[in-house]
């Protein structure tokens, strides 16, 4: 019985916090600015009181990683999945494609993530670590392909895999900060294409290596 309750209770804080943490991207999205958003106004929206939220969450600061971190599983997982594998250039476009549609979907939960890791180095840490993990897979993916000829030797790999990470990064904020819906999928075919030629150059022996 004493089990079951403590299942029932982990439930329940679950359930809590899902409900917090979705009523933050709701806020956000419609335009509140997460300086602005006070807990009572995340509680209202979320239908739980404050007393719940501390329960789950330490301060706003915590709710916010914890918001990010929920929203980008699916990116940098989808991200860290093409570059540590050996799939082709249509996956890798299928990657890019779902980091700009997660981008997009979450721009205003990123703004004000990123405004918050300007002057909150813990912010920017968290961040950076889960960067680090994709350049960790990328550099491996390319150290891979010298080996097996399909990556010229010539190429530093540290140096390839930090600039298509941090750089499509910082292009894909950019994108989404500048253009419309429409013009996603000809930016993510011509980052995928600069990504593609950065780490194969123009043959077709990366797309060789990656199907056989």
């Amino acid at each position: 019985m004493e089990s079951t309750k403590v299942a029932s209770g982990r439930t329940r804080r679950n359930a809590v916090a899902r409900d917090v943490i979705d009523a933050t991207i709701r806020c956000l999205s419609a335009g509140e600015s997460f300086t602005g958003l006070g807990i009572q106004r995340i509680c209202q929206e979320a239908g739980v009181a404050r007393s719940a939220f501390y329960k789950n969450f330490t301060d706003k600061d915590d709710l916010l990683r914890r918001v990010v971190a929920d929203a980008t599983t699916d990116l940098f997982g989808t991200a860290s999945a093409w570059a540590g594998g050996t799939a082709g250039k249509k996956e890798m476009i299928t990657a890019h494609a779902n980091t700009v549609r997660v981008w997009r979907q979450h721009a205003p939960l990123l703004k004000a993530y990123f405004e918050a890791a300007s002057y909150e180095p813990s912010f920017a840490a968290v961040w950076d670590e889960r960067m680090r993990m994709v350049v960790t897979v990328m550099h491996q993916r390319i150290v891979d392909g010298q080996r097996g000829g399909s990556v010229s030797p010539d190429l530093d790999a540290q140096t390839v895999a930090e600039f298509i990470v941090y750089g499509f990064e910082r292009l894909t904020a950019q994108h989404i900060a500048s253009a419309p819906p429409s013009a996603d999928k000809a930016f993510v075919r011509s980052i995928s294409e600069i990504g593609w030629r950065l780490i194969y150059g123009q043959s077709d022996a990366g797309e060789r290596a990656a199907t056989t």
